[in-house]
């Protein structure tokens, strides 16, 4: 749950050395299990011209997944998942820049949320806001005037805001509420 904190002491020769361990936390683990069933007849399966088991599995599985995205970011733990966003620390509370962005954040709160993030968080982090937020950041500015928001110019590849991939995730909050963009190190969080 925490890094070691001695991080390379500077010692003397023949000096000691400080011992810090890493802390090492035990959770209980509560599974759930999300699922749903499908009927139809035995006539429609043999009548199926259009893919049908095929079209029912796209469906269910997109539904699926949007129902696990949101408990997995927003639940708060009682009995259902416990959500990455009421576990995160709070980086800050977004000031906006000037009259464009009023209460909503602005280019130099994501700046702020960023380097919040030790190095090695920042250097595989990735960023995830829903729709709202994510117009918000598409349209910022840098001080020279400058778009944050940088393109994608392979297929496939995320686009990126200050050089780190960007998700969509309609779970989070918009862009005026607390924790409206996420930020940070994702493949830390085990599910």
């Amino acid at each position: 749950t925490a890094d070691a904190g001695a991080g390379g002491t500077l010692t003397a020769e023949a000096g000691g050395l400080t011992e810090t361990d890493a802390t090492i936390s035990s959770v209980q683990l509560n599974p759930y299990k999300y699922g749903g069933t499908n009927l139809w007849s035995s006539e429609l399966a043999q009548d199926n011209t259009i893919g049908l088991e095929d079209l029912i599995a796209r469906t269910t599985g997109r539904d699926l997944g949007i129902n696990i995205g949101s408990a997995l970011t927003v639940a708060d733990g009682s009995s259902k998942p416990q959500g990455w966003v009421p576990a995160a620390a709070n980086a800050g509370t977004a000031t906006g820049t000037g009259t464009t962005f009023g209460t909503y954040f602005g280019p130099t709160d994501l700046i702020d949320l960023f380097y919040s993030r030790a190095a090695p968080y920042r250097q595989v982090g990735s960023w995830q806001a829903n729709s709202t937020s994510l117009a918000q950041i598409r349209k910022s500015r840098d001080t020279a005037g400058n778009l944050i928001w940088e393109p994608s110019f392979a297929v496939g590849e995320p686009e990126t805001v200050l050089g780190r991939p960007i998700y969509e995730n309609p779970a989070m909050a918009s862009g005026s509420a607390a924790k409206a963009v996420g930020f940070g190190d994702f493949s830390r969080y085990v599910v």
